[in-house]
């Protein structure tokens, strides 16, 4: 087996693509599960950072990374998660917090949602969908890697995919054990 990897969070691989993702409306279902855990995801209690800070900042716990300081406010980096959108069933649908890797990206049926999760704002709830070409990323396709423009074809694609980092990897690894 090839030697093991640094772990990216799912927000790693993305960030720079969020401003461009088109808005979501979560589903009720969704809504529910996320306020049931908010507690649970954003840590400890929201704190006010200052006289100028029209809102709370997410108090983060210390063996966590820090959120990303930028220069225009202190709170500009709010909680995120990514949501499941396929499959209702509440139980089961849990939020990963951006330090974690990508859950499993599945092929979605044909007319079904084209899109298998969202970027939740845990302080608002505002939501960003998750599109194929992100997806992509997700699984490690390069971005060169052209889709097809039907959505749900992509989508059936990237989910059906051995993630081309992980078949690398393992081709190399096949090779030098070979040898």
């Amino acid at each position: 087996f090839p030697m093991p990897q640094r772990r990216i969070g799912w927000y790693e691989a993305i960030s720079y693509n969020l401003a461009a993702l088109p808005d979501s409306k979560l589903a009720d279902w969704q809504i529910k599960r996320l306020e049931e855990i908010r507690h649970k995801l954003t840590g400890i209690s929201l704190v006010d950072v200052g006289k100028n800070c029209s809102r709370p900042a997410t108090v983060k716990a210390g063996s966590e990374p820090s959120f990303t300081i930028t220069t225009d406010h202190v709170n500009s980096h709010a909680p995120l998660v990514l949501m499941p959108r396929a499959g209702a069933n509440i139980k089961n649908a849990n939020p990963t917090p951006p330090d974690q890797p990508c859950p499993t990206i599945r092929a979605m049926q044909a007319g079904r949602h084209t899109h298998w999760a969202d970027v939740v704002n845990l302080e608002d709830l505002t939501a960003k969908q998750i599109t194929p070409e992100i997806s992509a990323i997700l699984q490690s396709f390069p971005e060169s890697y052209l889709l097809p423009e039907s959505k749900s074809l992509a989508q059936r694609i990237i989910g059906n995919a051995v993630p081309p980092l992980l078949a690398k990897a393992l081709g190399t690894a096949l090779i030098e054990s070979i040898k």
